[in-house]
């Protein structure tokens, strides 16, 4: 009898194990699609930007270390930088890098 019974809670943790990979594979197929389209998107900006003669610099007010930073995926130090050129707090530290980050 426990021996049936480890079986079925056997089963039931395979099959829960199977299912969340499932969705993982899921979600991560959904982010590859979503990064695709992003890029897509930036392109077809950065073409009618300059097709309309338009330039534009998302790191022009920004000191060049803390844009090294950011363009190396150091996100904790461009916020060490930020807070120790302006004495600001780390919530606004963070929330001055993350705008940058999105441009």
């Amino acid at each position: 009898m426990n021996e049936s019974i480890g079986i079925i809670i056997g089963a039931a943790v395979a099959s829960l194990y199977v299912a969340g990979l499932m969705r993982w594979k899921s979600l991560e197929t959904r982010s590859k699609k979503s990064e695709t389209a992003l890029r897509q998107i930036n392109k077809k900006l950065d073409a009618l930007l300059k097709n309309a003669g338009i330039q534009y610099e998302p790191y022009a007010d920004v000191p060049i270390k803390i844009v090294e930073a950011i363009q190396n995926d150091q996100k904790i130090k461009a916020i060490k930088l930020y807070r120790k050129s302006t004495g600001s707090s780390l919530k606004e530290a963070k929330e001055y890098v993350e705008e940058i980050m999105q441009r």
